[in-house]
Protein backbone atom coordinates (compact mmCIF):
# COMPACT_ATOMS: atom_id res chain seq x y z
CA UNK A 1 0.00 0.00 0.00
CA UNK A 2 1.49 3.71 -0.61
CA UNK A 3 0.31 6.78 0.08
CA UNK A 4 1.21 10.19 -1.99
CA UNK A 5 -0.77 13.64 -0.58
CA UNK A 6 -0.06 16.77 -1.89
CA UNK A 7 -1.66 20.26 -0.74
CA UNK A 8 -1.87 23.61 -2.38
CA UNK A 9 -3.31 27.29 -1.11
CA UNK A 10 -6.49 28.13 -2.64
CA UNK A 11 -6.47 31.84 -4.73
CA UNK A 12 -8.50 33.47 -1.61
CA UNK A 13 -4.91 32.55 0.54
CA UNK A 14 -6.72 31.37 3.45
CA UNK A 15 -7.89 27.93 2.53
CA UNK A 16 -5.27 24.93 1.90
CA UNK A 17 -6.63 21.57 -0.04
CA UNK A 18 -4.74 18.35 0.51
CA UNK A 19 -5.23 15.53 -1.97
CA UNK A 20 -4.58 12.01 -1.03
CA UNK A 21 -3.67 8.77 -3.31
CA UNK A 22 -3.66 5.17 -1.69
CA UNK A 23 -2.76 2.48 -4.32
CA UNK A 24 -2.61 -1.17 -3.65
CA UNK A 25 1.22 -1.93 -4.67
CA UNK A 26 0.56 -5.15 -3.52
CA UNK A 27 -0.22 -8.61 -5.19
CA UNK A 28 -3.64 -8.89 -3.00
CA UNK A 29 -6.88 -7.60 -2.62
CA UNK A 30 -7.01 -4.91 0.28
CA UNK A 31 -9.77 -4.09 2.46
CA UNK A 32 -10.50 -1.66 5.53
CA UNK A 33 -8.88 0.84 3.52
CA UNK A 34 -8.33 4.06 5.23
CA UNK A 35 -6.98 7.46 5.36
CA UNK A 36 -5.65 9.46 8.69
CA UNK A 37 -3.83 12.71 8.97
CA UNK A 38 -3.51 14.30 12.50
CA UNK A 39 -3.23 17.76 11.75
CA UNK A 40 -5.57 19.99 14.18
CA UNK A 41 -7.74 21.88 12.42
CA UNK A 42 -8.04 19.40 9.02
CA UNK A 43 -11.72 18.79 8.22
CA UNK A 44 -13.02 15.36 7.55
CA UNK A 45 -11.07 13.53 4.92
CA UNK A 46 -13.94 13.00 1.83
CA UNK A 47 -12.93 10.25 -0.78
CA UNK A 48 -14.03 10.01 -3.89
CA UNK A 49 -15.47 7.14 -5.84
CA UNK A 50 -14.09 4.13 -5.04
CA UNK A 51 -12.42 1.38 -7.96
CA UNK A 52 -15.69 -1.48 -6.16
CA UNK A 53 -16.24 -1.63 -2.54
CA UNK A 54 -15.99 1.26 0.18
CA UNK A 55 -12.67 0.61 1.67
CA UNK A 56 -11.50 -2.34 -0.76
CA UNK A 57 -8.62 -2.06 -3.45
CA UNK A 58 -7.66 -4.76 -5.74
CA UNK A 59 -3.71 -4.59 -6.75
CA UNK A 60 -2.97 -1.58 -8.98
CA UNK A 61 -6.18 0.41 -7.79
CA UNK A 62 -6.37 3.49 -6.57
CA UNK A 63 -8.43 5.58 -4.36
CA UNK A 64 -8.02 9.75 -4.02
CA UNK A 65 -9.18 11.92 -1.63
CA UNK A 66 -9.08 15.80 -0.35
CA UNK A 67 -9.26 17.59 2.81
CA UNK A 68 -9.22 21.23 3.57
CA UNK A 69 -7.27 23.41 6.03
CA UNK A 70 -7.67 27.02 7.61
CA UNK A 71 -4.34 28.68 7.81
CA UNK A 72 -3.58 29.74 11.10
CA UNK A 73 -1.11 33.53 11.62
CA UNK A 74 1.11 31.03 13.14
CA UNK A 75 0.79 28.97 9.87
CA UNK A 76 1.88 32.52 7.84
CA UNK A 77 4.40 33.39 10.66
CA UNK A 78 6.48 30.28 9.95
CA UNK A 79 6.13 30.26 6.27
CA UNK A 80 5.14 26.70 5.78
CA UNK A 81 2.97 23.81 6.94
CA UNK A 82 4.50 20.71 7.99
CA UNK A 83 2.28 17.80 7.55
CA UNK A 84 2.38 13.73 7.80
CA UNK A 85 -0.40 11.35 6.39
CA UNK A 86 -0.74 7.45 6.55
CA UNK A 87 -2.53 4.74 4.99
CA UNK A 88 -3.59 1.64 6.44
CA UNK A 89 -5.04 -1.87 4.51
CA UNK A 90 -6.12 -5.17 5.40
CA UNK A 91 -4.66 -8.28 3.11
CA UNK A 92 -6.67 -11.62 3.40
CA UNK A 93 -3.76 -13.02 5.52
CA UNK A 94 -1.44 -11.47 8.09
CA UNK A 95 -0.74 -8.20 9.32
CA UNK A 96 -2.25 -4.89 8.24
CA UNK A 97 0.07 -2.46 5.85
CA UNK A 98 0.51 0.84 6.51
CA UNK A 99 2.50 3.73 4.27
CA UNK A 100 3.25 6.88 5.27
CA UNK A 101 4.10 10.59 3.03
CA UNK A 102 5.11 13.99 4.23
CA UNK A 103 4.50 17.00 2.61
CA UNK A 104 5.78 20.70 3.54
CA UNK A 105 2.84 23.16 2.44
CA UNK A 106 4.79 26.42 1.15
CA UNK A 107 2.42 29.51 3.01
CA UNK A 108 2.58 32.91 0.82
CA UNK A 109 3.81 35.90 2.83
CA UNK A 110 2.90 40.02 2.54
CA UNK A 111 4.56 41.42 5.14
CA UNK A 112 4.00 45.33 5.52
CA UNK A 113 4.47 48.23 7.60
CA UNK A 114 2.67 51.67 7.06
CA UNK A 115 3.71 54.78 9.34
CA UNK A 116 1.36 58.11 9.18
CA UNK A 117 2.37 60.94 10.61
CA UNK A 118 1.42 64.22 12.00
CA UNK A 119 2.11 67.46 13.44
CA UNK A 120 1.00 70.45 15.02
CA UNK A 121 2.19 73.70 16.73
CA UNK A 122 1.19 73.68 20.08
CA UNK A 123 2.28 77.07 22.49
CA UNK A 124 5.08 77.90 19.94
CA UNK A 125 6.04 74.01 19.81
CA UNK A 126 5.86 71.15 17.15
CA UNK A 127 3.52 67.92 17.99
CA UNK A 128 4.33 64.87 16.58
CA UNK A 129 1.87 62.22 15.96
CA UNK A 130 2.77 59.20 14.46
CA UNK A 131 0.71 55.43 13.89
CA UNK A 132 2.53 52.86 12.94
CA UNK A 133 0.18 49.29 11.49
CA UNK A 134 0.94 46.40 10.22
CA UNK A 135 -0.34 46.28 7.11
CA UNK A 136 0.88 42.86 6.10
CA UNK A 137 -0.58 39.23 6.73
CA UNK A 138 2.53 37.99 9.31
CA UNK A 139 3.46 39.50 13.08
CA UNK A 140 6.35 41.70 12.73
CA UNK A 141 9.09 41.65 15.63
CA UNK A 142 11.54 44.52 16.92
CA UNK A 143 9.19 47.13 15.25
CA UNK A 144 11.08 50.73 15.78
CA UNK A 145 10.54 53.95 14.62
CA UNK A 146 13.69 56.76 13.72
CA UNK A 147 13.35 60.02 12.87
CA UNK A 148 16.33 62.01 12.14
CA UNK A 149 15.02 65.65 12.90
CA UNK A 150 17.76 67.58 14.74
CA UNK A 151 16.75 68.66 17.90
CA UNK A 152 14.02 66.31 18.27
CA UNK A 153 12.80 64.90 21.55
CA UNK A 154 13.02 61.24 22.17
CA UNK A 155 10.23 59.47 20.79
CA UNK A 156 7.86 57.70 23.27
CA UNK A 157 5.94 55.09 22.19
CA UNK A 158 2.42 54.33 24.12
CA UNK A 159 1.09 50.76 24.73
CA UNK A 160 1.99 47.84 22.70
CA UNK A 161 -0.87 45.52 22.06
CA UNK A 162 0.86 42.59 22.58
CA UNK A 163 4.71 42.44 23.52
CA UNK A 164 6.81 45.57 23.32
CA UNK A 165 8.26 45.76 19.42
CA UNK A 166 5.91 43.57 18.30
CA UNK A 167 2.48 43.64 16.00
CA UNK A 168 0.66 41.43 14.27
CA UNK A 169 -1.24 41.35 11.08
CA UNK A 170 -3.69 44.97 11.53
CA UNK A 171 -2.50 46.26 14.90
CA UNK A 172 -1.12 49.62 15.38
CA UNK A 173 1.12 51.27 18.00
CA UNK A 174 1.68 55.00 18.31
CA UNK A 175 4.21 57.45 19.89
CA UNK A 176 4.74 61.06 20.58
CA UNK A 177 7.44 63.53 20.06
CA UNK A 178 8.45 67.00 20.02
CA UNK A 179 9.84 70.17 18.20
CA UNK A 180 11.35 73.41 18.81
CA UNK A 181 11.33 75.35 15.98
CA UNK A 182 14.55 77.71 15.53
CA UNK A 183 14.82 80.90 13.93
CA UNK A 184 15.98 79.11 10.81
CA UNK A 185 12.64 77.48 10.53
CA UNK A 186 10.92 80.30 11.08
CA UNK A 187 12.45 81.96 8.64
CA UNK A 188 12.04 79.47 5.96
CA UNK A 189 7.88 79.25 7.15
CA UNK A 190 7.95 75.61 7.69
CA UNK A 191 9.46 72.19 9.18
CA UNK A 192 10.27 69.39 6.59
CA UNK A 193 10.93 66.36 8.26
CA UNK A 194 10.58 62.25 7.35
CA UNK A 195 10.58 59.30 9.59
CA UNK A 196 11.00 55.62 9.53
CA UNK A 197 9.48 52.73 10.29
CA UNK A 198 10.84 49.07 10.15
CA UNK A 199 9.42 46.00 11.05
CA UNK A 200 11.18 42.11 10.71
CA UNK A 201 8.84 39.79 9.58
Amino acid sequence: LCLGHLAEVGHDGDIATYTFVATNVGDVTLTGVEIADELEGLSEIVYGDWPAATGTLAPSESVTATATYALTQADRDAGTVLNSATTTGTPPTGPAVTDEDDVTLPVPQAPAIELVKTGAVVDGTIEYAFTLTNTGDVTLTDVALVDELEGLSAIEFGDWPAATGTLAPTESVTATASYAPTQVDRDAGSVLNTATATGVP
